[in-house]
């Protein structure tokens, strides 16, 4: 009686060893099948496969990556660390300071005038109301702004330079809205 093998081995295009179809051979030769699988194995592996070298060299590039990063994190949170004390003082001073009124400085700023038509320098205006630490400045200088822009004041330049502020009218712009929106909310029929 004649004995027939079967051998169930397939090496698909990954290079994994799996089964397939059987195979017949009359005259199994172990070595030759091996030869054939070793063959395919080493074909796909020329094929699109890293190398154990190249999976390492990547590892290390991601590692240092990775370092790069955090390293690159650390000087960011320095850097914002420093920045926060920086402001800190800063920041408490600010504190320290009365809250701006916009409206209660542009009142300032009109008492100083006596008649409509009057024409101050910003200078004298500022000695007038007692401003002179910058932060004062700063905030008598926007309130002038914003009277220029509702017309209570008109903002010229004089010959060397000097900024002139001529007094236009004294009725302020919001308390005029809030009358206007009170007269009519009180003729609405009801």
């Amino acid at each position: 009686m004649r004995e027939v093998m079967y051998v169930l081995v397939y090496v698909d295009e990954l290079g994994f060893r799996g089964f397939n179809s059987p195979t017949s051979y009359d005259g199994f030769d172990e070595n030759v099948a091996m030869d054939i699988i070793d063959e395919q194995i080493e074909e796909a592996n020329q094929g699109d496969f890293l190398s154990y070298q190249d999976i390492q060299n990547d590892m290390e590039r991601y590692k240092q990556n990775q370092q790069d990063i955090i390293n690159e994190q650390g000087l960011m949170l320095k850097r914002v660390q420093q920045w926060h004390e920086n402001l800190r003082p800063i920041l408490e001073e600010e504190e320290k300071r009365t809250e701006f009124d916009i409206h209660e400085y542009g009142t300032r700023l009109l008492n100083c005038f006596k008649s409509i038509g009057e024409q101050k320098t910003f200078k004298e205006l500022i000695e007038l109301v007692g401003g002179s630490a910058q932060v004062e400045v700063s905030r008598y200088f926007l309130s002038t702004l914003m009277m220029t822009n509702t017309y209570n004041l008109k903002l010229t330049k004089s010959s060397d330079g000097e900024m002139i502020i001529e007094l236009l009218k004294k009725e302020r712009h919001h308390e005029e809205l809030q009358v206007n929106i009170g007269n009519q909310v009180n003729q609405e029929p009801k």
